[in-house]
């Protein structure tokens, strides 16, 4: 009996010992799963594994740890509370305790008294603890108190030297804050011994060297590393920076150049040649425009050849620049305006032919005598005489008299107008013919001038500043005998009060003067069914037309103020291009909605969601535009609010970063928010001739509503109407952008 019962009680201990052994191996992979996440930065899903971790092994201290440090960086309150009090219970004695509350409090909860009485109490059982003691600088810091911030952070890097947040923030405030310019130089001499190879501190000192005008200093300590670093491309382009505030632009152009050789992926340095070449390029057409008539057809040829160089030398490398960093809407807003005025440019040496060329001896049936041609009464009328300027779709008149004071006849005459610089938008008759005009005879001319409304199929492109709306007149007269070149100088309407730091004529509606303007809707609406290489969809289009009506006709948003792309506009370039528009037109107080319908895809193994223009060819990612440039657009567009609304296949892939919070039906604070059809799967069509299941029932929640509403309420109707009809899952929710504040967009019904 008692073997047998030893045997019981052996069985029962081994089998004890592989149950715990079974739990512990369990615990052990959802923490290292968790971490893996937590190490890539994915505190959300990270969160998950620790939770589930803790649930398996309720009393170890590890998973609640990690636990309210994901919750703190997910920007999770609730989570961070939750896990420190189960370490309180545990009597877990660290200062993480105090710091990662404090931090919760400080950081997402805004309750910065608490967050102090938190650190007081840290610091009483932990004196000195460097993490408290930082969190106490940042209390201090966000809250304003700049003073009390500069003594806690220079006494904490004499305490904790090699803590660079710490420095960093110590340099803002004596830098931005409350700048002091002795305080920050000793400053940068103290922190630079602790870090002497830090690269991003090198920039930061060499950038307040070049603020504060010490460029001298800042090109010592730089040049003292090229010595040490002769193959440091950053270097090198951040010594070009240096000769370029010098006013030395052939060193800055040779450093740079320098930086390339050594690194030819090095966009910066191709975008600082590229913008410097453009810029020198656009001096010396705005030099023609400066000339007068006479000066313009005696030395525009040299101009004229000396632009189209700069122009030449700085294509390739702002080509460079799209191909390494796509989302660079500068370089290509430059390229853009680099096209239109060449093409201008190249257009202008005829005239300047005209206008040099000899008299051809008379044809043996030409009458006897010679012309002589004279402009007279030259004058630009505008439709509005009270306005004074050529608005977007006004017309207006060039007129003068022409005058033949010579006594021969003047036969087949024609009228060449050009411009010194271009005038997107604005269009005429450049060679407009005309009758034979007598010896002695005298004739009023009036030739129509028109500025086109937005076009979506224009390309936009850079204002160039300070430079007079002028256009340019000869009469040429086929045996040479031309008039004297005149020009006129007229006004284009723009709007004194824009935010706008440069126009784009192409697409800058023009806005009346009001002290409180209203906030402008912009709406861009892609839809492309006609792929090439992909298979046709039913009713992209029709989504995306039915939707622009129904937001035209029921809310607050205007027909001049809609960008639309369809099938086989919708390029890759054509996109962009509309967003370089929209970029221009759009300030600060503007909201802007996008609406994309068309294919989308997913590559797994990269992580990458996709747009897919309407050339683009099957099993080529780099003709597709990934989510992350579209993030990285968004970004550079100025508005209060952006909305991002996708209807493709895969669009979920747009929130692969975390979402944020926001404030429900707050549209004074700025947002910006997306919505897809789908998760990272397949979404309907519909068919053909309706509408797909997404945009119907949006359509309808839109269609339907009989008071404003807020992009959350709008993703919560259409989600449960979506999902009760298909088996896709509508996602929406705010990006994770800087941008980002915390309102939503609200929907406004018209008045």
């Amino acid at each position: 009996m008692k073997k047998y019962l030893l045997l019981f009680i052996a069985a029962t201990f081994n089998l004890s010992i592989a149950q715990a052994q079974d739990i512990n191996q369990k615990w052990l992979e959802e923490i290292n799963q968790g971490k893996k996440l937590y190490k890539a930065g994915n505190f959300d899903d990270a969160l998950n594994y620790f939770q589930k971790a803790s649930n398996i092994v309720p009393f170890d201290t590890t998973a609640f740890v990690y636990i309210a440090d994901c919750g703190l960086k997910a920007g999770n309150s609730s989570e961070v509370k939750n896990a420190t009090e189960k370490l309180i219970l545990l009597k877990y004695n660290s200062p993480f305790l105090f710091e990662v509350q404090a931090a919760s409090l400080r950081s997402i909860e805004k309750k910065y008294q608490e967050a102090l009485q938190k650190i007081q109490t840290g610091l009483q059982l932990f004196p000195n603890n460097p993490g408290l003691l930082y969190e106490e600088i940042l209390v201090f810091y966000e809250t304003g108190n700049y003073a009390d911030a500069l003594s806690k952070a220079d006494s904490y890097i004499h305490k904790f030297p090699k803590n660079l947040d710490a420095a960093n923030l110590l340099l803002d405030i004596v830098t931005t804050k409350n700048p002091d310019n002795l305080k920050a130089a000793a400053y940068y001499a103290e922190i630079r011994k602790n870090f002497p190879n830090n690269e991003m501190l090198l920039k930061q000192e060499i950038d307040f060297y070049l603020r504060t005008g010490n460029i001298d200093k800042a090109q010592e300590q730089i040049e003292k590393m090229l010595a040490t670093s002769p193959n440091d491309a950053k270097l090198y382009y951040n010594l070009g920076l240096i000769y370029y505030h010098k006013g030395d632009y052939q060193k800055s152009i040779d450093a740079c150049a320098k930086a390339i050789t050594i690194d030819p992926n090095f966009v910066d340095a191709h975008f600082n040649i590229g913008t410097f070449y453009f810029l020198m390029g656009v001096e010396y057409n705005k030099a023609l425009s400066e000339m007068n008539p006479y000066q313009f057809t005696t030395q525009g040829k040299e101009g004229i050849t000396m632009a189209l160089n700069y122009f030449e030398t700085a294509k390739p490398h702002l080509q460079q620049v799209l191909k390494l960093r796509p989302e660079e809407l500068d370089a290509f807003e430059a390229l853009n305006t680099i096209a239109v005025l060449e093409k201008n440019l190249r257009s202008l040496m005829p005239q300047i032919e005209a206008a040099v060329k000899p008299a051809a001896p008379p044809a043996i049936d030409a009458p006897k005598g010679n012309p002589l041609l004279l402009i007279n009464k030259l004058r630009f009328e505008y439709t509005n005489k009270l306005i004074g300027s050529l608005r977007k779709g006004d017309k207006a008149f060039i007129k003068f008299e022409l005058q033949n004071a010579g006594n021969g006849d003047a036969l087949n005459l024609v009228v060449l107008i050009t411009e010194p610089i271009a005038l997107p938008g604005i269009t005429y008759d450049n060679t407009l013919k005309l009758d034979t005009l007598l010896a002695g005879q005298t004739r009023t001319i009036e030739i129509p001038v028109s500025y086109l409304d937005n076009n979506p199929n224009t390309r936009g492109i850079k204002k160039i500043s300070d430079a007079p709306n002028k256009l340019r007149i000869l009469i040429k007269e086929p045996t040479g005998n031309n008039s004297d070149m005149a020009e006129i100088t007229f006004k284009i309407d723009s709007d004194p009060n824009s935010m706008l730091l440069d126009e784009d004529y192409w697409e800058t509606a023009t806005i009346e003067f009001n002290p409180d303007p209203k906030p402008i809707n912009y709406l861009l609406v892609i839809g492309i069914n006609d792929y090439v290489n992909w298979p046709k969809l039913n009713n992209a289009v029709k989504d995306s037309r039915d939707i622009k009506e129904l937001l035209v006709s029921k809310y607050q948003f205007s027909d001049k103020n809609i960008y639309e792309l369809y099938d086989a506009n919708g390029t890759y370039e054509n996109i962009r291009n509309e967003l370089v528009k929209i970029k221009n037109a759009c300030t600060l107080r503007d909201n802007l909605i996008i609406y994309y319908a068309g294919h989308g895809n997913y590559d797994e193994e990269w992580d990458n969601g996709y747009w897919i223009p309407v050339d683009a060819p099957e099993n080529n990612t780099g003709n597709y535009i990934q989510t992350s440039v579209i993030y990285n657009y968004l970004t550079k567009i100025n508005a209060k609010h952006i909305v991002l609304i996708a209807d493709a296949c895969f669009s979920g892939s747009l929130f692969k970063t975390n979402a944020i919070s926001y404030s429900e039906n707050d549209d004074k604070t700025p947002s910006r928010w997306a919505f897809s059809s789908g998760n990272i799967e397949v979404v309907a069509d519909g068919q053909v001739g309706g509408n797909s299941p997404f945009a119907q029932s949006l359509m309808e929640v839109l269609a339907s509503s009989r008071k404003n509403i807020s992009i959350s309420q709008l993703i919560q109707n259409v989600k449960f109407r979506v999902e009760s009809v298909s088996e896709q899952t509508p996602i929406g929710r705010p990006m994770k952008m800087e941008e980002h504040k915390g309102g939503e967009f609200i929907f406004y019904l018209k008045k």
